[in-house]
């Protein structure tokens, strides 16, 4: 299991903290972090399948390209409505909890 990294950011348009630990290298950790922030189960795991399966692009963007098609897509969609919590709260969330995934 790899080191856990602690992520805190801002919630952009929203005053809200958000807080959540994440242990590098460890999927299991990627995707109850996902889910306790509000992205149903099939959609957390669908994208920590994704995440797991590709190398990040960079420290700045960790998401490779499928997860950012993935990611897109959601968003356009409208399956994000359906999540927990704002559609401004989505992007930052899953790259800072990638990131951390990634050890960056």
């Amino acid at each position: 299991m790899g080191i856990p990294h602690h992520v805190n950011f801002n919630v952009p348009g929203d005053n809200n903290a958000v807080s959540v630990n994440v242990k590098s290298g460890d999927i299991s950790s990627l995707r109850q972090v996902l889910i306790s922030q509000g992205i149903p189960p099939e959609d957390a795991k669908e994208l920590s399948e994704i995440v797991e399966a590709e190398e990040p692009e960079s420290d700045e963007s960790p998401l490779g390209p499928r997860a950012k098609i993935w990611l897109r897509d959601k968003l356009k969609g409208g399956a994000a409505a359906a999540w927990d919590m704002g559609k401004s709260a989505i992007p930052t969330l899953i790259i800072e909890t990638v990131k951390k995934y990634h050890g960056i």
